[in-house]
């Protein structure tokens, strides 16, 4: 491996996957982003960049 890439092994790319993959639902061939609330498993509502990722559900609710 080149020097300055020793870094990037495949355990490397392993945890950046199931980092990514924390906090998304897979919905057919894409994903979709789960609410934010811990016990809940629904897909969010995103309309807005810096609207909070919550379902329908819980999109009025205070913070858990």
């Amino acid at each position: 491996m080149p020097v300055g890439n020793q870094e990037f092994t495949a355990e490397f790319f392993d945890e950046s996957s199931r980092a990514w993959m924390a906090n998304k639902i897979r919905k057919g061939a894409s994903m979709v982003y789960k609410c934010e609330i811990k016990t809940c498993m629904s897909k969010a509502v995103i309309k807005g960049q810096i609207e909070s990722r919550r379902c329908a559900k819980h999109k009025q609710s205070k913070l858990e």
